[in-house]
């Protein structure tokens, strides 16, 4: 059984577990039977009462041992009660409201503290899906080796099946930042407009437009300020559905990704299915997932982050990145990866 928990589909967490679980259940057969547990409640509004309602319907699955499932994994970190019958599975995307407070509200440090300590007494097995998350896990908790496992995540496959009818003859002339995620200190998404407000002004990079996809996160207002300022080549895309996304994608000459901590960093992988090339942060988790596909900054460094612009506009090695996006991204594919989760389901079954 997967339980995705209240994690919304656009969220990093949400298209991780909705991908996870719709690749499941194409694959159900003699040898794996996978269901749903259907008790998510993530409505856009009033998200302490889907969290109890969410919390309701879990007691009562619980109860009912979980229709019989053999193992149960909670794909949005949170774990219930151990329940003698079943084991547990639970992904840790990352412990970033732990190392890095400041970057989140006091209520949500404080939950995930706690929420974190359970899974950890409470798993059978616990997933990340970086070696970099797992490694941060090892340093900072007494986990066993042998109770953490680590397995990635795929391209969003409602993503690579939209169909674009796009020309590059459409794109405009001035090169497009793409920005794709949440608007959030955690993103630093305010030091990368003020860092490329700076950056057209000073000559350090040509005149661009910078566009950010994504909802409003924590530390927004900062950011408004910020966008509103600089409306001239800042156009912020709040709530973007796939296609649009996909044609942002599309339509982009470079995608950024200048956050101080990830897990993972799904739009890594979104834009080398895309073949676009990337700028990032210098964090474990990017240089893990996307390596030689992106060129890196140092955070806080404006005169690396605008060599690193500079470079990925020019993209004079597009031939070898393009050639290392093939191979690499292999490993992002939820077809690669199924069989990997569906081993690791039945061999904590049968223990």
């Amino acid at each position: 059984m997967i339980d995705v928990g209240n994690a919304p589909p656009h969220t990093g967490i949400g298209s991780y577990s909705y991908g996870l679980l719709n690749s499941l259940l194409s694959h159900n057969g003699t040898d794996l039977e996978v269901r749903s547990s259907n008790i998510s409640f993530s409505k856009k509004y009033f998200r302490p009462l889907n969290r109890l309602i969410y919390l309701y319907r879990l007691i009562n699955l619980s109860k009912r041992n979980y229709d019989g499932s053999n193992v149960v994994h909670f794909t949005n970190v949170y774990l219930p009660k151990r329940n003698s019958s079943t084991k547990y599975i639970s992904t840790i995307h990352d412990i970033d409201a732990i190392i890095h407070p400041e970057l989140y509200s006091k209520r949500y440090y404080y939950y995930f503290s706690h929420t974190v300590k359970r899974v950890i007494d409470r798993a059978d097995l616990i997933l990340t899906v970086t070696e970099a998350s797992k490694n941060i896990l090892l340093d900072k908790y007494k986990i066993s080796n042998d109770r953490i496992k680590v397995l990635g995540i795929g391209v969003s496959n409602n993503l690579m099946e939209v169909e674009l009818n796009f020309s590059s003859t459409e794109r405009s002339e001035i090169p497009t930042v793409l920005y794709v995620g949440a608007l959030a200190i955690k993103k630093n998404t305010a030091w990368l407009v003020e860092t490329i407000a700076e950056g057209i002004k000073k000559k350090n990079i040509p005149p661009l437009k910078l566009i950010l996809a994504g909802n409003k996160g924590f530390g927004f207002k900062k950011i408004e300020k910020n966008i509103k300022v600089n409306s001239s080549f800042v156009q912020w895309v709040e709530n973007p559905g796939t296609h649009k996304i996909a044609q942002l994608y599309q339509s982009s000459s470079v995608v950024v990704l200048p956050s101080k901590s990830e897990g993972f960093g799904i739009p890594l992988i979104e834009a080398m299915y895309f073949k676009k090339p990337i700028v990032a942060s210098n964090i474990p988790s990017s240089l893990e997932v996307a390596s030689d596909a992106a060129c890196f900054f140092e955070l806080e460094n404006k005169a690396s982050f605008y060599e690193a612009i500079n470079n990925a506009l020019n993209d004079t090695s597009k031939t070898s990145r393009e050639k290392f996006i093939d191979e690499h991204l292999k490993n992002y594919q939820w077809n690669e990866l199924l069989p990997k989760y569906i081993r690791t389901y039945k061999e904590l079954a049968s223990r």
